[in-house]
């Protein structure tokens, strides 16, 4: 936001200009929303702003307002009668969602755009899960728990 507008600036580092792969479900629906912002923007003649060509724009084109998507946000939050979380808390959730999936630190680096290591260690969080597999994992490999054919 500069002098009361919005300005779309370029991602803070090289690990930001990424190429975002999508689960083959959310690609449909990337899909559907592509065919629907045709036609909100034909829909919307000259009023729409075309000034960026944009994959999520607001209503009319153009840039989200931030304080905006984050009203949004609280209300969709308070719909669905869950705790009360910021936005940017998805992104931590994200990443430790990830792990306990199983996918490696550097995969996920990699899916969130970080650079450091430091990065990861802030936004993942070790769950009781994670430990219970890592302890799980190690008396498995120290003591061979597993039946032998």
């Amino acid at each position: 936001r500069r002098v009361g507008g919005l300005v779309l600036v370029e991602p803070k580092t090289k690990a930001s200009r990424r190429t975002i792969v999508l689960p083959a479900l959310e690609k449909v629906e990337v899909k559907r929303t592509a065919a629907s912002l045709i036609k909100r923007r034909l829909a919307s003649g000259a009023r729409w702003d075309s000034t960026h060509d944009l994959v999520f724009p607001a209503s009319f084109g153009g840039l989200i307002d931030p304080a905006q998507d984050n009203r949004e946000w609280n209300r969709l939050i308070a719909g669905a009668g869950v705790r009360d979380v910021r936005l940017h808390d998805a992104r931590h959730t994200a990443a430790t969602l990830l792990l306990l999936e199983g996918v490696d630190i550097r995969t996920v680096m990699s899916v969130m755009g970080w650079t450091e290591m430091a990065t990861a260690q802030r936004y993942t969080h070790a769950v009781d899960e994670l430990r219970r597999q890592a302890a799980r994992r190690m008396g498995d490999l120290l003591w061979e728990t597993k039946t032998q054919s």
